[in-house]
């Protein structure tokens, strides 16, 4: 509070067996087997804080539902700004039920041969990251991209900090 920034205690409660249906590494397995001592939620002592500013995960809800509750939060603090739209954001990754008539569809486009650079910038778009775009810069959003470090969204019109072009050289 002396540098002004809040401080806001969160806890993550999520139930043991929710924790152990999610281990990816198996941690909680081994620590069960007794390879790992001092385990938290095994052997391990655990206090819960008293009196938490927030509480995620009691129910054992999923992860993006623990996520919404903290940005709520994080919004009534002011924190976060509140969304100006309410526009969800566009899933990138093809449907499972879709994969096989989609890559048939590839097979018959256009091939190109791409560098690991250009490559790495196609993984950054198809993941998401450089949401609003879909795909490499249109010379449009390019020449806003280096005169105004913005581009405008196709949807909204609003414009959105990208200092960075996104181009296919």
């Amino acid at each position: 509070d002396k540098s002004g920034l809040k401080f806001y205690e969160c806890y993550v409660a999520t139930p043991l067996e929710t924790c152990e249906s999610r281990d990816p590494k198996g941690l909680y397995k081994k620590a069960r087997a007794g390879l790992i001592k001092g385990f938290t939620g095994i052997d391990g002592a655990y206090e819960a804080p008293l009196n938490p500013d927030v509480v995620v995960g009691s129910k054992g809800e999923p992860i993006n539902e623990c996520v919404k509750s903290m940005v709520t939060f994080l919004e009534q603090q002011g924190i976060l700004p509140p969304p100006e739209d309410t526009e969800e954001v566009q899933e990138l990754f093809v449907p499972a039920d879709e994969v096989a008539t989609k890559t048939a569809e590839a097979e018959g486009l256009p091939k190109m041969n791409i560098n690991k650079l250009s490559m790495q910038w196609l993984q950054v778009l198809a993941e998401g990251w450089a949401d609003p775009l879909d795909g490499f810069m249109t010379e449009e959003q390019f020449l806003q991209c280096i005169h105004f470090n913005a581009i405008k969204h196709p949807i909204t019109g609003k414009w959105i900090n990208q200092s960075l072009p996104i181009v296919l050289p």
